[in-house]
């Protein structure tokens, strides 16, 4: 991929069920919820053990020269094995 080729967030929705202490240790379950013309929607949930104490959706959008790319001419830059991963989601 061209080392000009960024990641930017457009938009991120979060919900949080509980609030965490400072240095709490959490996991973040992150998964590809859809994909639009030009932009990736995915999915976060944040898990203390076993609990689920906030979820995100992000909308993001990857920059080239200053435009946000298609998903399509993204995903040309991708390995096949990569692109397996998307296949069942639909532009």
């Amino acid at each position: 991929m061209s080392k000009r080729l960024q990641p930017a967030v457009v938009h991120i929705d979060i919900s949080f069920k509980k609030a965490l202490w400072p240095g709490t240790y959490f996991n973040l379950i992150t998964e590809i919820g859809g994909l639009s013309e030009r932009s990736f929607i995915i999915k976060q949930k944040f898990m203390v053990g076993d609990k689920e104490v906030a979820q995100a959706t992000v909308k993001a959008v990857f920059v080239q020269h200053g435009r946000a790319m298609s998903t399509e001419k993204f995903r040309s830059l991708l390995s096949p094995e990569v692109i397996s991963r998307f296949e069942h989601l639909k532009n």
